[in-house]
């Protein structure tokens, strides 16, 4: 009776350890399925960087760089390079030094502004120091880098474009918070 019984068990043992292969197996196309149906994580819409994959060398843009800043704040935010002329679908890179000219640290975070307003809507920004704030040490000079891509679909109208960033000081932060933040 023992040997007909363990022989049951381990049939019924033998049947789930093949029902539960055949669901792991199964389980990445599942996924993959439902994400498509529901259209969550769609893996299938590429983004705009795997779309302008091709540089469209038929076009020539010009990029300007500018930068501002509130006349109260101690600093000087300047583009390394004034002009950029690239083509759309073009990785593109360039450079900001942002020179502390006080005597304290300063947290600080940039906001972009483009011209024309809807050029704004064809940048893809890989990297770029307006993501994060930034602290600055008394009298320090930074590098800060952007990273972007300009889609395609920008309108053919629009040959000259305008990029600028604003730095504003994060008020509020005492001295042990600066420090706790780094």
């Amino acid at each position: 009776m023992d040997k007909k019984h363990n022989l049951t068990v381990l049939k019924k043992l033998a049947f789930f350890s093949l029902i539960m292969f055949g669901f792991g197996y199964l389980l990445v196309p599942l996924y993959y399925k439902i994400c498509e149906v529901t259209g969550i994580n769609n893996f299938l819409e590429p983004d705009i960087v795997s779309e302008n994959t091709q540089i469209n060398f038929n076009r020539d843009l010009t990029l300007q760089l500018d930068a501002n800043s509130r006349a109260n704040m101690e600093w000087a935010l300047v583009p390394v390079t004034k002009t950029i002329d690239f083509h759309p679908g073009e990785l593109i890179s360039f450079e900001y030094n942002l020179v502390n000219l006080s005597n304290k640290k300063i947290v600080a975070q940039a906001v972009p502004s483009y011209l024309p307003k809807e050029f704004g809507a064809y940048v893809k920004k890989l990297d770029c120091f307006c993501f994060n704030q930034q602290i600055f040490e008394p009298n320090e000079t930074k590098v800060l880098p952007v990273t972007m891509l300009v889609s395609n679909d920008l309108p053919k109208d629009i040959n000259f474009l305008t990029l600028s960033y604003t730095m504003f000081e994060i008020e509020g932060l005492a001295s042990k918070e600066i420090n706790e933040y780094n």
